[in-house]
């Protein structure tokens, strides 16, 4: 390419291979541009020739002959090699273009990077600032979606730089992102309290200006985005300098008529027409301005959306090709160094591969986890439904006091079922092989949890039990008497974030009762009851009171029976209902169920007033205590109800109407398949002895 500065070569965009690649490369160095160095020692760099490269043509460089700087002191600068070369900068590179061929190149860009441009270079910022470059700004305006118009107040650079720069119009502040349209001004949050102005502060901050409301309505007036824009009278803000400006405007006018000059009043009215047209038009293009904002931050929205989405799917597509799981990989896809509107370059991606592969690594595992919980969740369902169908056919020991699901899943034989992999299917059917295991491991079970209600009833005082326990000693827990007490509820503010209630308190038998009290089978935790991490079950909550046991054998034998051979379920059955005879004569007498009676006599003791045995109420007497029991005037309803699919559950009793609810929710059954029994924890209230004697006089 052959030519001189000033364009005076006839070089023609056919001179280069591409335009668009010289575009590109022109938008890249564009978005690096920042003005050029005006100190002194930067202006005696100045290029005294260009030559060309005589190797190639697409060689930007050239020698360079520096010009020998004065020094202060007289001194003689060195001048710089004859033979050393110089690159040429962008600037530089247009200064050489012909005129046509760089109004073409930026024919391509956007006003942005325009703005950019021309701040690069003196020369550069005077042909951009000239009328020879207004159709180049009206393209690049063009090349913007949605495309806006220049309003004839502003000149292209004033508006693309209020529009496209986010610089505050003022004072220059940077990620200044407030437009006031209608006043074109781009405003900080300083200059917005130093130059706008409500309507209702213009009265006290313009006092020099006359007749204030008068100037109001000559000058544009903006929408307030400020904190206080709702107030009646700040709604709208107003730019001081045009209020200054007109008011002197309207003074000087003024001042004609008071000196009675010619035409004076014409040339008033006309000045108020010609203002009110203009703050119409800046008014009506202000608000199409605020418009085209709120579209092209869609489109910007939904561009960068577009990038951050492709950048996406190829991320996803590099993960893939290496061999990771889509599952894994859809949910490391929401990182921050992938989720971002950039695209992914080569080095991009060599940036953050490590990390994104950390992440997936770290889904994966827990993805892995997941699966194995809930593939065991589901084998331990279904064995579930094996061992209460082997149950019932067997008829095994009582279904209270017997290990619960977990504790049957720590026998090798059925855990080794249920630690396959996961891939293996495992059905009902698998089990089939060690069902007959389970008779034996029931009894050696229930054999050692014996041995340890023996042992506490002999560190309570209980005679005649050896170590280790015999089958005769192991008599002793049939009796009705040998109930024990949970001692955490003492210390339930501690224990557990939960106000005790008469599932705590009640005594508990050696029974199916004791299955269902949640501080035996379960364990407290951040208010709540969760399941062991050791699923055994936990005795060292209970506690043995040997005055209590010969309180409940005198009852057992008020009620006329042997307390060596009565049981609690003889005592349910039963059903009698009896009075303390120390609160009869306290005047305070209550009938008392016999479970609720062990508590009473628990209390009792605790109160240090002396025992002096039971008395059982008459057959009518008993007939109206349970009428009374189950009145809504004492709290009676429905009775519970726990159900044996949820032996594993830390609630696991309900109301008898919610039955087939409960079992059609949790279970996916009929209520044929339900196996329900009543609560033994739960005994009736105890009912004040007027109560009862009301009852009978109406009988009667």
């Amino acid at each position: 390419m052959q030519g001189t500065k000033g364009g005076e070569a006839s070089a023609t965009p056919d001179s280069f291979s591409t335009l668009g690649s010289l575009i590109s490369a022109i938008r890249m160095q564009v978005k690096e541009l920042s003005p050029v160095d005006r100190t002194p020692r930067a202006k005696a760099k100045k290029i005294e020739s260009y030559q060309e490269n005589e190797e190639s043509e697409s060689d930007l460089e050239y020698p360079v002959q520096k010009k020998p700087r004065s020094s202060k002191k007289g001194a003689r600068l060195k001048v710089g090699k004859p033979g050393k070369r110089r690159r040429l900068s962008l600037a530089m590179l247009f200064e050489l273009l012909p005129l046509e061929l760089v109004f073409e190149i930026w024919s391509y860009l956007e006003p942005l990077d325009l703005l950019r441009i021309s701040r690069s270079n003196k020369w550069l910022q005077d042909l951009l600032t000239s009328k020879t470059s207004v159709a180049v700004w009206r393209t690049a305006r063009a090349n913007v979606t949605p495309p806006l118009d220049c309003p004839p107040d502003q000149t292209e650079v004033q508006w693309a730089s209020l529009v496209f720069e986010n610089n505050c119009s003022l004072c220059g502040a940077p990620s200044t992102t407030t437009v006031y349209w209608a006043l074109r001004i781009r405003a900080c949050g300083s200059c917005r309290i130093a130059h706008l102005t409500s309507a209702r502060a213009a009265q006290k901050r313009l006092s020099h200006v006359q007749d204030v409301e008068t100037v109001l309505e000559l000058v544009p007036k903006s929408r307030d985005f400020g904190a206080r824009s709702y107030v009646a009278g700040q709604r709208y803000v107003y730019d001081t300098r045009a209020i200054e400006a007109v008011g002197e405007q309207l003074e000087g006018l003024e001042l004609r008529i008071e000196a009675k000059l010619a035409h004076s009043h014409e040339e008033l009215e006309a000045y108020k027409s010609a203002q009110k047209q203009i703050v119409a038009e800046i008014t009506y293009h202000g608000q199409k301005a605020k418009e085209w904002e709120r579209l092209w931050l869609e489109s910007r929205r939904e561009q960068r959306e577009e990038i951050a989405s492709q950048r996406k799917t190829d991320v996803q597509k590099r993960l893939l090709e290496l061999g990771h799981d889509p599952k894994d990989v859809s949910r490391a896809l929401s990182c921050p160094s992938v989720d971002k509107p950039k695209p992914l370059t080569e080095n991009g991606w060599r940036a953050i591969r490590g990390t994104v592969e950390n992440l997936v690594n770290q889904h994966k595992t827990t993805r892995l986890e997941y699966e194995r919980r809930e593939t065991l969740r589901r084998r331990q369902t279904k064995f579930s439904s094996v061992y209460f169908q082997f149950r019932q056919r067997t008829g095994l020991p009582p279904v209270g006091f017997a290990p619960g699901i977990s504790d049957l899943c720590q026998l090798l034989e059925i855990s080794s079922i249920l630690e396959q992999e996961n891939d293996v299917e495992v059905t009902e059917e698998s089990f089939a092989p060690v069902l007959s295991l389970l008779p034996q491991y029931l009894d050696q079970w229930t054999r050692k949890k014996q041995e340890l209600l023996l042992l506490k009833m002999a560190e309570a005082g209980i005679g005649g039990i050896s170590e280790p326990p015999t089958d005769s000693n192991c008599q002793l827990l049939r009796k009705a008497s040998s109930v024990f007490f949970c001692d955490r509820v003492k210390s339930s503010r501690r224990y557990v974030r939960r106000v005790p209630d008469d599932r705590d308190m009640a005594p508990i038998p050696p029974d199916d009762s004791m299955y269902w009290h949640l501080c035996i089978t379960k364990e407290s935790g951040y208010g709540r009851f969760i399941h062991r991490d050791e699923p055994d079950w936990s005795l060292s909550c209970l506690i043995f009171d040997k005055d209590v046991m010969e309180r409940i054998d005198a009852l057992v034998e008020t009620l006329g029976l042997d307390p060596c051979e009565t049981t609690a379920s003889d005592l349910d059955a039963l059903n009698a209902r009896v009075i303390c005879i120390d609160c009869d004569i306290l005047k305070n007498d209550t009938a008392w169920s016999w479970r609720a009676a062990a508590r009473h006599i628990r209390d009792h003791k605790s109160s240090g007033i002396t025992w002096n045995g039971w008395r059982r109420l008459s057959q009518v007497e008993e007939r109206a205590v349970i009428r009374l029991e189950s009145s809504e005037l004492y709290g009676g309803d429905l009775p519970r109800m726990i159900c044996s699919w949820c032996r594993d559950h830390p609630i696991n009793y309900l109301h008898i109407r919610n039955l087939a609810k409960h079992m059609r929710a949790n279970h996916n059954k009929a209520l044929e398949e339900a196996d329900f029994r009543p609560d033994p924890t739960v005994h009736p209230p105890p009912i004040p002895l007027e109560a009862i004697t009301e009852i009978s006089e109406t009988s009667n």
